[in-house]
């Protein structure tokens, strides 16, 4: 057990290393969603998108899956079906 310690430590991020975890880090903004950023605060319904666009709607509650597609674009909504956050994923 104890020889173990030593292996997983060495899997440790250096502190102040940064971590992919997001678009920005993963390759920036491989679906666009800088270009629909103007629609949050909008209201979905009011909305027109293109009908071959690769996304993925998301709606309050609404459990998604934890893979990571860099070219989806994630449009998030409230309950008034308004777009509060797009992002890559």
């Amino acid at each position: 057990m104890l020889l173990i310690l030593p292996l997983l430590a060495a899997c440790q991020t250096a502190p102040g290393t940064p971590v992919a975890n997001g678009p920005a880090q993963m390759g920036g903004d491989a679906c666009g969603a800088s270009g629909y950023a103007g629609l949050v605060g909008q209201s979905l319904g009011a909305t027109s998108l293109p009908a071959d666009l690769n996304m993925r709607l998301i709606n309050p509650g609404e459990m998604v899956t934890a893979d990571f597609a860099p070219d989806r674009l994630n449009i998030t909504v409230n309950r008034a079906g308004q777009i509060e956050a797009v992002s890559c994923g």
